[in-house]
Formats: structure tokens, sequence, C-alpha cells
């Protein structure tokens, strides 16, 4: 929502291209993951752990797939302690989890293969999202 000015420090939280982003607190949050993508200065608040990969080891979007499809987000909001809707993901406990890092050519594969997919997904789920205002539109003009 906010964005970096000039009169802030640069610190460690001013994002990079590539970053993996996790959720570390809240009941139904912790845990949520994504890649920091934009072409602009931006910081994370304390809410956020930031997860800088070494990208000639491990492609940010082949992480993010192990991560979000194979270990699972419900599975990593299980690592936080805490209760009362006050859980945290210690940055350790982020640190902690594996996942197989094959070579970076066949990450390059598996990324390649996934992403026409990802395009084909938010094609149709365009399309589902305007089925029901046509539906609306047809009892509309037919059920007076």
């Amino acid at each position: 929502k906010y964005y970096a000015n000039n009169s802030m420090e640069i610190d460690d939280r001013l994002l990079r291209e590539g970053d993996l982003l996790i959720n570390s607190t809240g009941v139904g949050t912790a845990g949520r993951i994504n890649i920091f993508e934009l072409d602009t200065k931006c910081f994370v608040d304390s809410h956020v752990t930031i997860c800088r990969l070494e990208q000639e080891k491990l492609l940010p979007l082949y992480a993010l797939y192990q991560l979000y499809f194979k270990v699972g987000f419900k599975n990593i909001e299980k690592m936080a302690t805490g209760q009362s809707g006050q859980i945290e993901l210690a940055p350790d406990t982020i640190a902690n989890i594996k996942i197989p890092v094959p070579s970076i050519q066949e990450q390059k594969k598996v990324v390649a293969k996934i992403l026409p997919l990802e395009v084909e997904i938010e094609k149709l789920q365009k399309k589902i999202d305007e089925i029901p205002a046509k539906k609306q539109a047809i009892l509309d003009k037919y059920l007076k």
C-alpha cells in the first residue's frame, strides 16, 4: 500500500526483485507467500519475512512453487507459534523449511512448463468470473 520515499533510510527491508515474501503473523495469514516483482522502492514491515535467494542457485518461481504447492500454506501456518490469533512464524522456522533444489537447468524446465498453465488458468478464471453477471442479465431480461 505504501511505497518508500526518498527520505527513508535504506536498509535490509528494501525489497529486491525476486525476494520471496512470507507473511509471518496472524491466524489465516501466516505462511502466505509471494514474489516481489515491482520495479520500485518498497519496504516491508515486521509482519513480513523476506527470503532473499541466491538466484543463481534457486529460482524464485521454483521456490514459490515448492513452498506453495508441495509444502503448502496451511502446513507453513502450522509451524507458527502463539495463540489467540497472534501466531508468528519466526525467521529461524522459515529458514529451516527444506525443499529439494535440483540444478538450475531443471528448475528452469519446471518453471517453463508451469508458466503457460498459469496464463491459461488466469484466462479461464476471468471467464468464470464473468459468468454470474451474464446469468443475472439473462434472469433480469426474462424473469420480469
